[in-house]
This record gives C-alpha cells, sequence and structure tokens, in this order.
C-alpha cells in the first residue's frame, strides 16, 4: 500500500502552511486560494503555485498573495473529507 499523495486545493479552500512549506516569508500563513497553477519543480522538490488572499489570524483579509506551496505539504488533514 502506498502512501497518500498530496490534495491540491480548489478556489475558496483555506490553506495554513507552516514557514518551511511556501515561498517566502517568515511564520504560517493562512491562503484563501483563488487559483492554483503549474507545479515547479525545485532542487528540493515539486511545488504548487498557488494564488489567493492572504488572511489575518482574526480572518481579515491582508492582500492578494501568490506563492509556491510545497507538494508534499498538501495531505488531507486529520478529520477533514
Amino acid at each position: 500500500m502506498s502512501a497518500p499523495g498530496p490534495v491540491i486545493p480548489k478556489p475558496g479552500d483555506v490553506l495554513k502552511i507552516q514557514e518551511s512549506d511556501y515561498r517566502y516569508g517568515i511564520g504560517a500563513l493562512v491562503l484563501r486560494v483563488t487559483a492554483v497553477r503549474a507545479v515547479v519543480q525545485l532542487e528540493d522538490g515539486d511545488w504548487l503555485t498557488v494564488a489567493g488572499v492572504e488572511l489575518a489570524w482574526n480572518g481579515a483579509e491582508i492582500g492578494k498573495r501568490e506563492t509556491l506551496v510545497r507538494l508534499s505539504s498538501l495531505v488531507r488533514q486529520r478529520g477533514r473529507p
């Protein structure tokens, strides 16, 4: 049995991404997805280009953002369908 693969986000999904799993920024990133673009192969693995709206801790919109998210970090969270 193989390990489950990444779960590709859809527009409207909210991602909580740890600092080590996106490029570039400091601290965790909360992003409401508006578009999913191409997979990019870098020296340390595959990364997914994701566009969205960055959200503050209280849900307030900070602004538009596009970032690379480590593909291997996109796994189904426990308790989520």
